[in-house]
């Protein structure tokens, strides 16, 4: 039986208004779900480029919304992998 207590990473998350790109990664277990959320609000469910959590590397490509006001904000990025460990990565931004 195979024992991870290591969480998933974000990896090169990007911000080129209106999209945000990176990788979730895990040294073992396959990633199982990445979400997102902007200044703190609700989680989102994101889909994987190539639609399917199948693997230890997925990557993504998040559309923010069209109507974000201008100025500064924090995106943040979970991924959660199969043993169930969540990794957090979150980068500002300038709408």
């Amino acid at each position: 039986m195979l024992v991870d207590n290591r969480k998933p990473d974000v990896v090169g998350l990007t911000v080129r208004y209106p999209w945000a790109t990176g990788i979730a990664r895990d040294a073992t277990s396959t990633v199982d779900g990445i979400e997102y959320a902007i200044d703190g609000g609700p989680w989102r469910l994101i889909s994987v480029v190539d639609g399917i959590y199948d693997s230890t590397a997925e990557a993504f490509r998040i559309a923010l919304p069209a109507d974000l006001a201008r100025g500064g904000h924090t995106l943040a990025v979970r991924a959660r992998d199969a043993g169930g460990n969540l990794g957090v990565r979150q980068v500002r931004f300038v709408r």
